[in-house]
């Protein structure tokens, strides 16, 4: 399950790379591979959530087996006098519907939440830098644009100020 919740990030970076490198570039080659890399990682994430899937089952099961064979033997160890003031069902129900609960939330509720759990740590951790990256670049690139910006108007004033150049705003 935690390969399977790695392969989850696979998609997303395959995108970026695509959007951000291979698309202006417009490369026929990186493309493919591109949509190949998206496939694989569709098709191993299914396999590889299949077999965690079946591998949880399997120990469920067994899990339940030993529950219910742990209880047969304290049964039969109890006394004959149990056995005549205590009614059959109050005898078998502890074998069936609670470990039937048990199981349940073994294969099914407890690994969903773990790859939740797995799945958004996983995220978080490798979009969160990429994220602080992009907002600095956007940073730079605002303090470029606005020394830039005060470049030009520095030389269009200093313009303005010489005989001959008019206004900083191509006034005459």
């Amino acid at each position: 399950m935690t390969a399977a919740s790695l392969l989850a990030l696979l998609t997303p970076l395959v995108l970026k790379w695509l959007i951000d490198q291979v698309l202006p570039r417009r490369e026929a080659g990186l493309l493919l591979a591109a949509a190949g890399l998206i496939f694989l990682s569709y098709q191993g994430r299914t396999a590889l959530t299949s077999v965690g899937s079946y591998l949880t089952l399997n120990a469920v099961q067994r899990m339940a087996l030993r529950l219910r064979m742990h209880l047969v033997r304290h049964v039969n160890q109890l006394s004959a006098d149990y056995y005549e003031n205590t009614p059959p069902g109050a005898v078998m129900y502890p074998l069936g519907e609670p470990i039937e609960e048990v199981a349940y939330f073994g294969s099914d509720l407890l690994p969903s939440i773990l790859r939740m759990c797995l799945t958004t740590l996983f995220l978080r951790n490798t979009f969160l830098p990429l994220f602080r990256s992009n907002c600095l670049a956007r940073k730079s690139t605002r303090k470029e644009e606005h020394s830039t910006c005060s470049q030009r108007q520095l030389v269009l004033i200093s313009r303005s100020s010489k005989p001959g150049y008019g206004s900083p705003f191509g006034l005459p």
